[in-house]
This record gives C-alpha cells, structure tokens and sequence, in this order.
C-alpha cells in the first residue's frame, strides 16, 4: 500500500508538470479526481467473468500468438505467470493430469491438478519441435523474459488499464465460458 501510493503520488506530480509545461494530451489529470483508496479499488477489484473474456478477446488479435494461452491457463489453473513461462512439457503428467510447476517463490516445486478444460487448452498450444517449454518465444525457442509489453496492449484494448496480470489468477469466469471464447469446446 505505502508503494502504492507513493507511485500514485509521484504520477500525479508528473501529470501536473504536464499540465503546466502545456504538453498535448496532459489535461485533464485523472489522478486528481480519484483519491488512492478509490484508485486502489478499481485496481484491487475481482476480475468479473465478463471482464475475463474481455481480456481474451483482446488476446485473440495479439501478435504474440502465445498469450491467448498463458493468460487463459493463468484464469484456468491459477498458476503464476513466472510458473507458467518456465513450464516445459515434460512437467506435464498427461495421464495422470498433473503439473509439477518448477520453482518460482519459496524455491520448492508444487503439483497443480489439470482439469479436463486446462488439458483441451495444453492440446491447442503449438509445439514447436525440440523445444521444451510449453509457451516460448517463437523467435527464440526460450521462455519469455517478460509479457508485459503485450499484456499492457491488451488489457487497454479490453478497456480495463488497471487489471494485472496476477488479477488473472483470481478470476471469476467459469472455464467453458472461457474455453468457448477460445473455441475449444466440442
């Protein structure tokens, strides 16, 4: 909370240097007609099941062919984003439908549960040959070292600036809504 409103305080200077510099577009400052407690609310809301499929859609047209699938297991499983860009295939158990998640917080590996949902979604994934990782850079062949250019693109073209990426593992959409705006429904 203290960071947050120390950014929210050093944006709302910036603003009104803008504004008073007279730079094109600075006017008016949003930040001034939203106390922290309100802008923290917005942000800190859950993520409704419209506003989830909002984000997918927008996800659709994204160059980054992959993050249709990592904001969607995101939704769908609840794993972490740095989980899910260093998952390798060979983490998946098909049969049993088990995901060892390599080590990421407190530096121990965890079991996540696949739903039949996450495995139709695993099975739409390209795969590319040789390549160990379930969603990596296609340039590369290696995990992402970061979404977030792509994810900021995203989340405005859906209209909702304030939703994080970790938003994404509390989401209120039931899994055939979001499967269904993949087309990954039968």
């Amino acid at each position: 909370a203290g960071t947050d409103d120390r950014l929210h305080a050093l944006l709302n200077q910036i603003w009104n240097l803008a504004v008073k510099l007279g730079l094109p577009g600075a006017e008016p400052n949003p930040l001034e007609r939203r106390t922290m407690g309100e802008w923290r609310a917005a942000r800190d809301e859950e993520l409704t099941a419209e506003s989830a499929l909002k984000l997918l859609e927008a996800a659709q047209s994204s160059s980054n062919r992959e993050l249709k699938f990592i904001l969607t297991m995101m939704m769908i499983t609840g794993v972490r984003q740095g989980e899910l860009l260093k998952a390798e295939w060979d983490h998946i158990d098909v049969e049993t439908r088990h995901w060892t998640l390599p080590e990421i917080e407190a530096g121990k590996s965890r079991q996540a549960q696949l739903s039949e949902g996450a495995m139709r979604v695993l099975s739409a994934v390209p795969r590319s040959e040789g390549c160990p990782y379930l969603v990596p850079n296609p340039r590369t062949k290696q995990p992402y070292r970061s979404i977030q250019g792509s994810w900021e693109a995203v989340k405005i073209k859906a209209g909702l600036p304030h939703v994080e990426l970790d938003d994404l593992r509390y989401c209120a959409a039931e899994e055939d809504e979001i499967l269904a705006r993949l087309g990954l429904l039968p």
